[in-house]
């Protein structure tokens, strides 16, 4: 399923704490590593002698690019096939970019800072940016999530939380994927609005509701999932989406959540991927996340 992973990754020791979880994909699957460090340039705030900013950025690249080399030999050495590439420009964008090009990348391996507050409005986020732009499915963890290296969580129990729309359910076919793969138990996740909720433009997240609707809601999707031979329990429970899914990573001890972004229709409407975004900078396992969009747009191609 995963032909070709793309890593992006920006020299930092966090940022390859993805490479943990691409290791163990390719224990199961037979993909194309792709490396990928962006260097962004100075802007003229930066310094005031241009060619002393241009001689550290291009230290910056030779050292991307030697770190690169040293991380594509490792996991040659295991037996992967890696490339890598060295850029230089906005971090998002080229990230974006290569998912654009040829060959065509399956997925994106890649950790967050996790920002939050003022520092994240004022640099912004490269996950969350690509989050919100990309074609194809993210794997993402942050700074809250357990384990180191090795360590790192295995999928035995991935959460796929559900809001009542299709948008939200096109989210299953990669998650019943990544069960198979880890032979991992699937949990079904419906959070309710405890009551009606006003948002921006005057809409509604839902009415309130009751246990046994969003479990009945849920019933279709078990039966199905369960007839393909797959494990799977549900999860309901009301209040705020976010911090109830968040709840229920630690409260049933799950290794991965599963989601889609921008789902905007369902009678429990979650706005414009705002879930999954304080979902990611909070969460202390990985997301498997998807754009609604180019969901289907892959399912209108293929």
């Amino acid at each position: 399923m995963f032909r070709r992973i793309l890593v992006p990754l920006d020299a930092t020791p966090f940022s390859e704490r993805a490479l943990a979880h691409v290791r163990r994909l390719l224990k199961r699957e037979d993909a194309v590593v792709e490396l990928l460090t962006v260097v962004p340039p100075l802007g003229r705030e930066t310094t005031s002698d241009p060619e002393e900013g241009e001689r550290f950025v291009t230290l910056r690249l030779e050292h991307a690019r030697r770190r690169l080399k040293e991380l594509a030999q490792g996991l040659e050495e295991q037996g992967a096939t890696v490339r890598w590439d060295a850029r230089l420009g906005d971090p998002a964008d080229q990230i974006l970019r290569r998912t654009e090009e040829e060959p065509p990348v399956s997925l994106v391996a890649m950790a967050t800072h996790g920002r939050t507050g003022p520092v994240r409005w004022i640099r912004g986020s490269v996950a969350e940016r690509v989050l919100r732009h990309a074609n194809v499915p993210l794997l993402l963890c942050n700074p809250s999530e357990e384990g180191e290296g090795d360590a790192a969580p295995r999928f035995r129990k991935i959460l796929v939380p559900l809001d009542g729309s299709d948008n939200s359910a096109a989210i299953l076919p990669l998650a019943e994927e990544f069960a198979r793969l880890y032979e991992s138990e699937l949990v079904l996740c419906r959070v309710g609005a405890l009551a009606a909720t006003a948002v921006p433009y005057g809409e509604m997240l839902g009415p309130p509701v009751m246990l046994p609707e969003l479990e009945e809601g849920l019933a279709p999707f078990v039966d199905r999932l369960k007839d393909q031979g797959l494990q799977v329990t549900t999860h309901v429970s009301l209040g705020d989406p976010a911090s109830e899914i968040l709840a229920a990573v630690d409260r049933l001890e799950v290794d991965l959540v599963a989601m889609t972004t921008h789902g905007h229709t369902g009678v429990d409407r979650w706005l414009f991927g705002s879930v999954a975004e304080n979902v990611l900078r909070h969460c202390r396992v990985p997301l498997l996340v998807k754009r609604v969009r180019a969901l289907r747009a892959q399912r209108e191609a293929g």
